[in-house]
């Protein structure tokens, strides 16, 4: 269902933005002889491409991993510490993200000098095989392209909660990261909801007006463990305000 949904957005935006008109359209046996050009230049393109985007985007990851990690700084004795999966993961899409933004510009450009074609054979080939002119498809994928590196930007600067010897560090919406000292810590709160469906939750308050809260359960890291964790380090006692 998904699948024929997204079918039907993408015809639609084609025939909305695709920018094809009638005098673009190539002849069947023109597109045959061209495919067939192209699909030859394609894999040796593409064979010496891929190694190239790939050490491309990992380095794009590794180097923005490792900024934000030193950034951050090391965990000291962490009972909660889930910064470097999000940074790893956020950043690691990303990079993948840009390695192919930068694969699908550089076909748009550098095989089509390779092929020979002239910029107008190749905008009236791609209209009529895409349903797009080669510059309306480059916006397309970018306008597609920059939310996607814009949200795990933000995840992986921003995103992961981590408990250890010098604070609590957390993100709230629009996952802007804060970083807490255990001076700042005014109550540390168990709240467990009434219901089948009720989920213990811890609930620490900052001065200022500030406050986190952590339920996962299922993990060495409980809502109680990190409570008792946070209150021995704040002198505070742990206040239960179950109903």
């Amino acid at each position: 269902m998904s699948h024929v949904l997204s079918q039907v957005i993408l015809e639609f935006c084609k025939k909305r933005f695709g920018g094809v008109t009638p005098d673009l359209l190539l002849a069947p046996e023109e597109v045959a002889l061209l495919k067939g050009q192209a699909k030859r230049a394609k894999r040796g393109f593409y064979l010496v491409l891929l190694p190239v985007l790939g050490a491309l985007g990992f380095g794009i990851a590794y180097g923005l991993i490792r900024l934000r990690s030193a950034l951050d700084g090391s965990a000291v004795n962490p009972i909660l510490n889930d910064r470097p999966m999000f940074v790893g993961v956020s950043f690691g899409i990303l990079g993948a993200a840009a390695a192919l933004f930068l694969g699908i510009a550089a076909e748009r450009v550098v095989l089509r000098r390779l092929l020979g074609w002239s910029p107008d054979l190749a905008n009236r080939y791609c209209a009529t095989v895409h349903g797009w002119t080669a510059r309306r498809q480059l916006v397309f994928c970018l306008v597609l392209w920059v939310p996607v590196v814009l949200l795990f930007a933000l995840m992986g600067w921003n995103f992961g909660d981590r408990v250890d010897e010098s604070g609590v560090a957390y993100a709230t919406v629009p996952w802007v990261r804060h970083v807490q000292p255990y001076p700042s810590v005014t109550a540390v709160e168990m709240h467990t909801p009434t219901g089948a469906r009720g989920r213990t939750y811890l609930l620490v308050r900052f001065a200022g007006g500030n406050a986190w809260e952590y339920s996962l359960q299922g993990s060495s890291a409980t809502p109680g463990s990190v409570a008792a964790y946070i209150a021995q380090r704040t002198g505070l006692p742990v206040s239960d305000l179950s109903p």
